[in-house]
């Protein structure tokens, strides 16, 4: 994202690596936003998201919109096309995700859920897009429902990121369901991903839960 932008996105800055992955997902995410609309032919005067507005949203993904072209047709094909050529890229030479995908042998959902977690982490706009698909505010995660949607398959207790410690599973009380678990970034990955630590090796957690409740949003 660029730094100068105003409105909503507040982010750090991304990494150059990060971008392509960042305008796929603004894509994608648009895309879950007009579904959600139509689902629920929301009246003017009604709040979704607990107060995340339509307006908000909107604002949110509009930051690269004029270098994506037209949002992909509702069969998905042309959104499903660019997420295969990143992940067969993995961000090309120099991305700290490639070299993690690599060393982790993840697959495609295992991308996206690292893609998902690190997005707010660069841009905290994102927080807001996911709280309200979530249709809560205080759910600012991305959820195991929204990752599978996005990579068109499941993420599980078995799935790398999971398994392998690199990203949390948290439940809260009031979303206590596997698929409604938000995902967040184990902090080594995320210092790793962000170049904040380049260190030889990302620790392996020996056991790592596979969900945690901690009273933090999902």
């Amino acid at each position: 994202m660029d730094a100068d932008h105003t409105g909503l996105r507040t982010a750090v800055g991304s990494p150059v690596w990060f971008r392509p992955w960042l305008d796929w997902l603004d894509a994608a995410l648009r895309l879950e936003v007009d579904r959600l609309r139509v689902r629920y032919e929301l009246a003017a005067d009604e709040w979704h998201g607990l107060q995340v507005s339509d307006e908000q949203v909107d604002e949110a993904l509009a930051g690269r919109g004029d270098r994506l072209g037209p949002p992909p047709g509702p069969d998905d094909e042309a959104l499903a096309a660019r997420r295969r050529a990143l992940v067969l890229g993995g961000g090309g030479i120099g991305s700290p995700l490639r070299d993690l995908a690599r060393r982790f042998d993840c697959t495609d959902v295992d991308l996206v859920a690292l893609v998902l977690c690190l997005a707010p982490e660069v841009d905290l706009a994102c927080q807001g897009v996911y709280a309200y698909l979530n249709d809560d505010a205080t759910r600012r995660l991305p959820t195991v429902a929204l990752c599978d949607r996005l990579a068109g398959s499941s993420l599980d207790t078995g799935s790398v990121t999971v398994a392998e410690g690199l990203v949390e599973v948290l439940r809260q009380p009031a979303a206590p369901l596997w698929r409604s678990a938000g995902l967040m970034l184990a902090d080594p990955v995320r210092r790793y991903l962000l170049a904040a630590d380049r260190a030889p090796a990302i620790p392996r957690a020996a056991s790592p839960p596979p969900t945690a409740s901690l009273g933090r949003p999902a």
